[in-house]
C-alpha cells in the first residue's frame, strides 16, 4: 500500500512539473499570426529602401509593402529586369512588366513576393 501511494504521489508530482514546464514554454513562444503580425509593424521609409539599389542588396516598395528582393535577383524569370526596381516604389514596374509587355505578374509570382516582404512603407 505505502509502495503504490509512493508510486502514485511521484507520478504526480512529476506529471504537475512536466505540465507546468511545458505550460511556461508555450506561453513565451509566440502564435504564427502575432509572429506575422509583429513583422507587418516593422516600417521602412522610401528613403530607407533607396538605399538598397543594387544587384547584391535589393529591396523594393509594391503597393506601399518593402520586400527584400535580394535572394530573388538571380533567380528572377525576367534576368536583370527586376533589377530596375531596385531602391523605388516598383509598383507600376511589377504590375505592367513593361519590358516584356505581358501584363501585371502571375499569382506565382505575387505568391514568391510574399516571403521576401520585410515591412510596411511608412508615410
Amino acid at each position: 500500500m505505502k509502495k503504490t501511494m509512493l508510486v502514485l504521489v511521484l507520478t504526480l508530482v512529476i506529471g504537475g512539473g512536466i505540465y507546468y514546464y511545458r505550460m511556461g514554454q508555450t506561453q513565451n513562444m509566440p502564435e504564427k499570426k502575432e509572429v506575422m503580425e509583429q513583422k507587418k509593424k516593422v516600417s521602412y521609409s522610401a528613403d530607407e529602401v533607396s538605399k538598397h539599389n543594387s544587384e547584391t542588396d535589393c529591396w523594393m516598395i509594391i503597393s506601399d509593402k518593402v520586400y527584400n528582393v535580394t535572394s530573388f535577383v538571380g533567380n528572377h524569370p525576367g534576368g536583370p529586369a527586376i533589377l530596375k526596381g531596385c531602391g523605388i516604389d516598383a509598383t507600376t514596374l511589377f504590375e505592367t512588366r513593361p519590358t516584356n509587355n505581358k501584363g501585371p505578374h502571375p499569382d506565382q509570382a505575387r505568391e514568391q513576393l510574399e516571403k521576401l516582404y520585410i515591412g510596411e512603407l511608412s508615410k
